[in-house]
């Protein structure tokens, strides 16, 4: 029988708090979150085994080439002498966890015996079977030949744990994870391969900030070179979760007694926790049979006589050390316990959040149908929210998934650009200065001298101003040498990730009849008209316009109205392609499904990209067309140009509103008179800025509202109204399970995820009937 170490009844809430962790455990809830618990690390060879032996009275193997591979966790149950018991079982590890086979090969494995106490010989077998089972060598393997041959297991190490379970009535709750002991010298049967497996394997639990280090070295070791120690300082580096623990004082070479006697009254190495000295049986002691009972009483002995009678009571010997750990363990899991029960709730809804994106198996047509019916009317109530502006507030500026909001700038943005850039030449007024709407700020376009408006050489002409001049490196062009004239669409930065500023200049198909002209450098678009008034002449009467002048005048003077069009229905289209990728990838967890729609929507977008693209060419196609307006708005406009004309023209020889003033008739006339040519002109001009403010007006809105609104957005057949519950309904078999149906890993992925629902939703239910 185990030789009780503490007699007194230990309270009932730690048992209840040790009982609830190690049911979560059980449960596999330390895959996902940390636990609190007890981990003692030290050397192969600084007494670690030994130190467990005399704190939970089991006898381990004896064996310096004893190299176990996995982590032993020891629970200590104080129950009545009928009920003494122990209990061998393997908790599989969160790798374990993920193969349903192997977990359930690794629950089969269970060892009971009616007592608490088992011997060396009977421990080492099922420590040895248990090895094995885990599919690793056996952990007493010393042959090199053995672990290298082709029989051997190819794992050489396992993150299942082996329990222990001692019940019994010399036992205290109290819980301690055990990992394989550092080793420095690598041999055959524990390579440096093992050593770094090892390490890294101690450094994953003491990193854990719920971890209590138990960190345990040989008093007859330099601290300074104690590598354990090194570890818990870097997991832990105030010293805050570790307690120092020195073995084999009765090992030290007399002289030397004071030097580890200042490390165990907490000098050298501060650790919150302190302390404690131990001395356990040494290897003769063993083999001369000595039991653990008597290994107590040889310990209070030694620390009875001096010098290490000096340390304090309450620090020295296993039976102090033992009780300190068992109220050290139950405050840690009293304090960690809420924060825990929250970790396991938080973690909990994650694993329901994902059940609920991966959605119902879809194995047969009937669910798959179901799934993808479901999915449809989530996006087209996503669709509604965002063309209305019913944004999350939680979505961040600019955010790709406000559909409207970028629509509402791109839409801006267009009208902006063809207000701004998609004239030829700057309007003037009647008092012959440059019209202010029509600037065009830091817009510069090559010009030569004298060429076709289609034609372009390396001249650079500023429309900053109606004054065009040419560079200083341009280059008269042979007569016939052409190239194509465009002004760069810099585009309109609306803060967002679809309004960017292109690299090039938008290419421009030239008007069907381009016109010969000389641009004069003083009046910019009058000697434009001019030239081309002159050059169309035809079976009209002097001062009279021939039709086709104008027509021509007003393609050549909206001759980029088309590229930028074009620009803003691209960046529409970026928009809407980059809103869907957002919303599916939140309705749609599975990254094969996403692609499978996307492909099966894929044809459908290309046909409503390019019935818009064909709305637009045929907007453009009519402003190409015969001039045409019944807007009274071109009247009025005109009237009051040539109002103002009139005007400007009596200005010039002293006639305002409100003056009195002789007149000099001769004067007047002339003023009022105009030549043939001169009077033509002006018509023209006057006649194209009136009709181009109208054509401008309707432009602007036609291309929004036909070429975006009626074919992108509202048609069943766009962008974002193709997708609906009616078009699943009527989507084929095979269609079905194109796009819907589960793979392998879906299915997998899902079985997992609600097996793990189920052992978290336990583990709730338990931490609910804990009085925190």
């Amino acid at each position: 029988m185990a030789v009780s170490l503490a007699p007194e009844l230990d309270p009932p809430e730690r048992a209840k708090y040790l009982s609830v962790i190690d049911k979560f455990r059980e449960l596999g809830v330390n895959e996902s979150i940390s636990l609190p618990q007890l981990v003692v690390v030290g050397d192969q060879s600084s007494g670690k085994s030994s130190l467990l032996e005399g704190l939970t009275g089991l006898y381990f193997p004896v064996a310096s080439d004893l190299c176990t591979r996995f982590a032993t966790q020891l629970v200590m149950r104080r129950a009545g002498k009928e009920d003494a018991a122990t209990n061998i079982t393997i908790l599989p590890g969160p790798t374990s966890l993920a193969d349903e086979k192997h977990k359930e090969h690794l629950q089969s494995f269970e060892k009971s015996f009616a007592t608490d106490e088992i011997t060396g010989n009977e421990l080492g077998h099922i420590l040895n079977e248990a090895s094995v089972h885990m599919g690793l060598p056996p952990i007493s393997t010393n042959d090199s030949a053995e672990l290298a041959s082709a029989d051997a297991p190819d794992k050489r190490f396992a993150d299942d744990v082996l329990k222990i379970e001692l019940s019994g009535p010399a036992h205290a709750h109290l819980s301690i994870v055990d990992v394989p002991g550092l080793f420095h010298n690598p041999t055959p049967f524990q390579t440096e391969d093992d050593k770094i497996i090892i390490r890294n394997l101690i450094k994953a639990y003491i990193e854990d900030t719920r971890t209590v280090i138990m960190a345990v070295m040989d008093a007859k070791s330099n601290l300074a070179n104690q590598e354990v120690f090194k570890l818990a300082r870097d997991a832990d580096p105030e010293g805050q979760r570790t307690v120092g623990i020195i073995t084999k004082c009765d090992a030290v070479q007399e002289g030397d007694e004071a030097n580890v006697m200042n490390i165990a009254e907490n000098n050298v190495e501060r650790l919150r926790h302190g302390w404690f000295a131990v001395r356990n049986r040494s290897t003769r002691e063993i083999k001369d049979g000595v039991t653990i009972a008597q290994r107590h009483e040889k310990e209070k002995v030694f620390f009875s006589g001096a010098p290490w009678n000096q340390i304090k009571p309450e620090r020295r010997g296993v039976g102090p050390l033992q009780k300190f750990l068992g109220q050290l363990l139950h405050e840690h899991i009293r304090t960690e316990f809420p924060s825990v029960v929250s970790d396991i709730e938080s973690t909990y809804s994650r694993i329901l959040a994902g059940l609920d994106n991966l959605g119902p198996a879809r194995k047969t047509t009937i669910e798959q149908r179901r799934f993808l019916t479901a999915i449809a009317a989530k996006y087209q109530r996503h669709v509604d929210d965002s063309l209305q502006g019913n944004y999350d507030p939680e979505l961040e500026p600019g955010h790709s998934l406000k559909l409207r909001k970028h629509l509402q700038d791109l839409g801006e943005g267009f009208a902006e650009n063809v207000r701004k850039k998609g004239h030829t030449y700057i309007f003037r007024t009647a008092a012959n200065v440059e019209d202010k709407e029509y600037r065009q700020p830091n817009k510069r376009i090559d010009l030569p001298t004298n060429a076709d408006p289609n034609v372009l050489d390396n001249s650079s002409v500023d429309l900053s101003s109606s004054v065009y001049t040419r560079s200083k490196n341009s280059k008269k062009k042979k007569k016939g040498s052409e190239s194509p004239f465009d002004i760069p669409d810099r585009g309109w930065d609306a803060s967002n990730q679809y309004a960017q500023e292109p690299n090039s200049a938008p290419s421009v198909s030239p008007p069907p009849s381009p016109s010969k002209f000389v641009q004069d450098a003083e009046d910019g678009i009058y000697s434009w008209i001019r030239q081309t008034y002159r050059e169309s002449r035809g079976a009209e009467l002097p001062g009279t316009v021939n039709p086709a002048v104008l027509q021509n005048l007003f393609h050549q003077q909206s001759r980029y109205w088309e590229s930028i069009a074009n620009n803003y229905l691209k960046k529409v289209h970026n928009a809407i392609s980059r809103y869907n990728e957002a919303v599916f990838k939140g309705l749609l967890a599975e990254g094969e499904v996403r692609k499978s729609l996307q492909l099966h929507l894929a044809d459908s977008n290309k046909a409503a990209i390019a019935k818009s693209q064909l709305q637009l060419d045929g907007i453009v196609a009519d402003e190409r067309g015969t001039l045409n307006t019944l807007n009274h708005y071109y009247a009025e406009n005109l009237e009051k140009l040539r109002k103002d004309r009139v005007m400007a023209r009596l200005q010039k020889v002293g006639l305002g509103d409100g003056e009195v003033t002789q007149i000099n008739m001769k004067e007047l006339l002339s003023a009022a008179s105009l030549s043939n040519e001169d009077q033509a002109v002006n018509d023209i001009h006057d006649i194209l800025k009136s009709y181009y403010k109208v054509a401008f007006k309707r432009f602007v809105d036609n291309v929004p509202n036909s070429a975006v609104e009626r074919e992108l957005i509202r048609s069943q057949k766009g962008l974002l109204r193709y997708f609906t519950p009616e078009h699943v309904g009527a989507m084929g078999d095979d269609e079905l399970a194109f796009v819907a149906a589960e793979t392998y890993s879906t299915s997998t992925s899902r079985a997992d995820n609600t097996q793990k629902a189920e052992r978290f939703r336990q583990a709730l239910d338990m931490a609910k009937k804990v009085n925190v």
